[in-house]
């Protein structure tokens, strides 16, 4: 017969893993998990660790939107002072103006100008006040 070892009291021990938790929730000696908390398994999925996609795709949003009004603007500067200069045979107004040098083209430049220098100024501000936001955030989350 062969000799074998006494068990101890309670029955055998189960030979754990490091961090593993009981199945009533509590953490083993191993450490990792709080007691009342289980550790999850499997591989966590970028949203969990990373942050959500949500704000960093605004954030681009609003820099695309701020790009476009300033080049929108300079397109304006550089159509006006190009029609101001060129031979008036040659002149390709945009949006079908009158190609002659008066109030209402004057106007209409500066009005459109106006609205491009306005929208851009609104898109860099909310850029900013958003960046400045997040990054509150981001430091509240890492020094709690």
């Amino acid at each position: 017969a062969l000799a074998t070892r006494p068990q101890p009291v309670g029955g055998p021990r189960r030979r754990r893993r490091p961090g593993a938790c009981d199945g009533d929730g509590g953490a083993d000696d191993g450490g990792g998990a709080r007691a009342g908390q289980r550790r999850s398994r499997g591989v966590p999925r970028v949203p969990a660790r990373g942050g959500r996609l949500g704000p960093i795709t605004f954030l681009l949003l609003l820099f695309v939107c701020e790009r476009a009004t300033f080049l929108a603007s300079d397109w304006i500067l550089a159509t006006w002072t190009d029609n101001l200069s060129a031979d008036k045979s040659k002149i390709q107004p945009p949006f079908g103006l009158p190609t002659g040098v008066d109030d209402d083209t004057t106007q209409w430049y500066l009005g459109f100008y106006a609205i491009m220098a306005a929208c851009n100024a609104v898109f860099v501000l909310a850029r900013l006040l958003y960046f400045v936001h997040m990054g509150a955030n981001a430091t509240e989350r890492l020094f709690k």
